[in-house]
């Protein structure tokens, strides 16, 4: 385990955040702050928010529970959904700020500075669950979900009923879309 791994780990949350320092401060190419990139961004933050609080959930580290290697929740279809849910807050953050373009630098840095990070914690959590932990990395993609993982991770019950349960909430899109005036069909 190197040190720079080892401080980019420590830091990893404020180091991932950088380029918002930019954005927070900067104007230059900036787009007119419009409904649609308000919306794009509430949408990509409730939906990093809605990853990490899923996992959160599914983490006994993060609960203060007994440790255990998280396998369930979003850990059955990707090893890293803390740092996906963190992205797209970066990613919710960058286009809110205005500044879209600044998507190509912000979301590829984040992903570098979790992916060192990622090498750190996986060192220690190999250390702690050798063989289990082996077993799971060959079964679980470290961030984009496969096929394979999907199918497994869709076979829960409980994620089955929450989907059925939350697509209850599908009736209030043709409003939405009304409200912004999507298709233009309204002065």
């Amino acid at each position: 385990m190197s040190a720079f791994q080892s401080l980019v780990f420590d830091y990893r949350n404020v180091l991932s955040g950088l380029p918002l320092v930019y954005a927070a401060f900067s104007t230059r190419w900036a787009w007119q702050s419009d409904v649609g990139i308000w919306t794009v961004g509430l949408m990509l933050a409730v939906l990093g928010v809605a990853v990490r609080g899923w996992a959160v959930f599914h983490c006994n580290y993060a609960q203060g529970r007994k440790k255990a290697l998280a396998t369930t929740g979003p850990y059955a279809f990707m090893r890293n959904p803390l740092y996906i849910g963190n992205a797209l807050i970066i990613a919710a953050a960058t286009v809110a700020s205005g500044l879209p373009w600044l998507l190509l630098i912000s979301v590829p840095w984040a992903f570098a500075v979790y992916s060192v990070s990622i090498r750190h914690e996986e060192t220690r959590v190999l250390d702690r669950y050798g063989d289990e932990f082996v077993s799971y990395a060959a079964r679980v993609p470290r961030w984009i979900p496969t096929a394979e993982s999907l199918y497994a991770g869709l076979r829960s019950p409980a994620l089955l009923a929450l989907l059925r349960q939350s697509a209850c909430a599908l009736v209030l899109l043709p409003f939405v879309l009304k409200h912004m005036n999507a298709f233009g069909l309204w002065p």
